[in-house]
């Protein structure tokens, strides 16, 4: 958006999407840390690592490619102000969109998952695999059957479904792939030893090394009501979505 209103120019922008990537802090505290590792000061210890490599990976890439000043921009964004009634609606639908987005990618690279988790009977392999394809499923075994660091690897490094869904959202923004692989890669490095040291640092040694003391909770939650409930809310949102579009 910044790049669509002048306010930073392409060269900018490509450079910010090398290290702008960063799961959020439900996801790693609420899910990451208190439902699989049954502790919240393990998902800010995750969190915290992920901050700082973000933060150092920005650092380095402007070291390696330092800005020039016909590349700056200063152009003020342009567009009419709306109505906060319409900014509400018009907000609604692009996040209802770019959910849809998210989702379709992670039941997509799901659906490779399980095929193959079905053809591999390596759990190592398996475990490498899922860390390069899909996050969610890759931090719900790692946390089981691997140390804290490999965790703090695969949300650092993020998956390409994280990857592809970055493609989508910068659409005419043009991305060095390979240069955004390896940055989510040295990312993924820096995440997991800091998140190694922070452990040392606050929850001892024999916690960073083993999973077997830290007890890990349910991966799926709720009840058939409360799966029904949401289906249905999801039914209205679709059908309010609809309603407005004929407007």
């Amino acid at each position: 958006q910044l790049a669509k209103s002048g306010t930073v120019s392409q060269k900018e922008a490509q450079k910010a999407a090398l290290f702008s990537v960063c799961a959020g802090p439900g996801f790693i505290i609420n899910f990451v840390g208190q439902s699989l590792y049954n502790s919240k000061a393990i998902g800010l210890i995750i969190l915290c690592s992920q901050i700082i490599s973000v933060i150092l990976i920005g650092i380095i890439v402007n070291l390696f490619d330092k800005p020039k000043g016909e590349d700056c921009c200063c152009a003020k964004a342009s567009g009419k102000p709306c109505s906060v009634g319409m900014a509400v609606v018009e907000s609604a639908l692009d996040s209802s969109k770019g959910m849809l987005g998210i989702c379709a990618f992670v039941v997509l690279f799901s659906a490779f998952i399980e095929i193959i988790g079905q053809i591999i009977s390596d759990n190592t392999a398996e475990n490498m695999l899922c860390c390069l394809l899909e996050v969610c499923s890759a931090v719900n075994r790692l946390s089981q059957n691997c140390t804290l660091e490999m965790t703090a690897f695969a949300i650092g490094f993020g998956g390409l479904c994280v990857h592809l869904q970055i493609f989508s959202a910068l659409g005419e923004i043009s991305v060095n792939k390979l240069l955004f692989f390896c940055t989510r890669i040295i990312q993924g490095v820096i995440t997991a030893l800091l998140t190694h040291f922070g452990a040392m640092f606050f929850l001892g040694t024999s916690e960073v090394f083993s999973t077997s003391k830290i007890e890990t909770s349910q991966f799926y939650g709720g009840t058939v009501i409360s799966a029904a409930v949401l289906i249905g809310v999801a039914i209205c949102f679709l059908y309010s979505i609809k309603a407005i579009k004929q407007k």
